[in-house]
């Protein structure tokens, strides 16, 4: 455990803080703090329809793997963007070209990469713990556990547009995976959520596959590959250049899901102060996003035992599960008003089964909220 005020970074608990420890989804977090120092956070994911060789049109992945199957909602992150409303522009263009019929190819040439960590246990995949990582999803794809994901994401969303097109009029057949030819002219566009928001969003949900997406999608700005061992490099290179000591650290995948990642308690809370204290604007944007506590994301069900309750709506903070472990990091503030920044990891035994230890856990960083820590 470790705990430090976050304007200043005195540090003013600390237990074991440098052990080398299981920290599960906590681990999400140096993957968002490498992403927010390398991508534009205000920037948006484009999908895109252009025109292909002869009777083609081709769905060109940008990166959103939260697309709508219909139309988008301009108030969710989630489906932002709509198939409906692409389909929609593409029939306008093709009817202008006197056009009813197509075949709708897919193209995967943006940040390219394995459809899962090297390193995941496949059972957790089946199981619906994770989606596949791509660049072309669903909204209503994403990790369900105990629904099986798809196993080709972008043909799934690819299917999901030719239907998209027969609602707007337009006789579709499914292609199969293209380039683009260069210049080719473009059909319809439509735009993510702001990446800030998706990044806020892969992190109040836990969402292994979109945030090892999104890492993927930072790297190759890097101009690194795609597999998961040169995304984990990448990211390890962004904290150390940025200064942060990576002793006891080992990551072998972006998200925490994978066997054999160790992070000490004081790496994750020297990523979490250089954002609290605003010393990283941009990844400070990103921790506003993290789940509140007793309100949202993985957060929603949490601070409701005795104990924890005077904790509900002043904890923002990443949960971290798997089997005998139990974590969590972020921000607390004080009845005083003070903001403090804090990881705990729990590796062992749980004889009170994991609900207990997470609750144990809500009543540490209760007891910080009631501390008064000036």
């Amino acid at each position: 455990m470790a705990v430090r005020d976050a304007a200043t970074g005195q540090s003013l608990f600390a237990l074991d803080p440098d052990a080398a420890r299981t920290p599960a989804s906590i681990t999400k977090l140096l993957t968002a703090y490498a992403v927010s120092r390398t991508l534009d956070l205000d920037s948006t994911l484009a999908t895109t329809v252009r025109q292909g060789p002869g009777d083609q049109v081709v769905l060109v992945a940008g990166g959103d793997t939260a697309l709508a199957r219909g139309k988008g909602n301009p108030d969710e992150v989630a489906g932002r963007a709509g198939l409906g409303d692409l389909a929609k522009q593409v029939a306008a263009n093709l009817k202008k070209q006197g056009r009813t019929s197509v075949t709708v190819g897919w193209d995967l040439s943006y940040a390219p990469g394995p459809l899962q960590n090297e390193n995941w246990q496949q059972d957790l995949v089946d199981m619906g713990f994770t989606t596949r990582v791509g660049m072309l999803g669903l909204a209503d794809d994403r990790s369900d556990p105990g629904t099986a994901p798809p196993t080709d994401p972008a043909r799934s969303t690819t299917q999901a547009f030719v239907k998209a097109l027969a609602a707007e009029g337009i006789t579709a057949e499914l292609g199969q995976k293209v380039t683009t030819p260069d210049g080719a002219p473009q059909l319809g566009v439509v735009r993510s959520a702001p990446l800030v928001d998706v990044l806020g969003l892969a992190l109040r949900d836990s969402d292994n596959a979109m945030t090892e997406s999104l890492g993927r999608q930072a790297a190759a700005k890097d101009g690194v590959p795609g597999d998961g061992a040169s995304v984990t490099a990448w990211v390890l290179r962004v904290l150390r250049e940025d200064g942060i000591d990576l002793r006891g650290v080992k990551l072998m995948d972006a998200s925490g899901l994978a066997d054999g990642t160790t992070i000490p308690a004081r790496v994750v809370t020297d990523v979490v102060q250089r954002g609290a204290s605003g010393q990283v604007e941009a990844f400070q944007d990103v921790l506003t996003r993290l789940p509140v506590s007793g309100w949202n994301g993985t957060l929603h069900n949490r601070f409701q035992a005795t104990g924890s309750t005077d904790g509900a709506g002043g904890v923002r903070a990443k949960t971290g599960s798997l089997p005998g472990v139990t974590s969590l990091a972020g921000t607390v503030v004080t009845r005083d008003g003070r903001l403090l920044v804090f990881t705990i990891i729990n590796n062992g035994e749980q004889p009170r089964g994991p609900l207990a230890a997470r609750a144990d856990l809500d009543r540490i960083v209760t007891a910080l909220a009631d501390c008064g820590c000036r």
